[in-house]
């Protein structure tokens, strides 16, 4: 099973700088090639994306606005950072994340992952 999870989707500061933050929660690595993130924004993951053990990736609609961010997470602390997305954080709806079948493999909705 895949044990992927919402950390953040932070509004704050500049919309480039903007992002969304997913764990692997698990003692292996993920696979997202294909999955693809829908709600608010959208985007799908390029083959051979992986997110890391007990591991982070970082989704901006800006990768280089995002690594000029003055703080953490920002350049120089060796994040995975994909993009860019389309869409806008600001606007409402549930977040989720699915597998390249269509299947939720998890869901952002006031905070709360599922």
């Amino acid at each position: 099973a895949v044990n992927v999870c919402f950390v953040a989707a932070v509004k704050e500061g500049p919309e480039l700088q903007q992002y969304v933050q997913l764990r692997n929660e698990g003692g292996y690595a993920v696979d997202v090639s294909g999955f693809s993130l829908d709600g608010p924004l959208s985007f799908t993951f390029k083959p051979g994306t992986v997110i890391p053990p007990n591991g982070d990736i970082f989704v901006s609609p800006d990768v280089k606005a995002f690594r000029a961010r003055r703080v953490s997470p920002k350049a120089g602390e060796k994040r995975l950072v994909v993009g860019p997305f389309e869409g806008n954080l600001e606007q409402e709806g549930k977040l989720v994340l699915s597998d390249v079948s269509g299947s939720q493999v998890a869901a952002l909705s006031q905070g709360t992952c599922t």
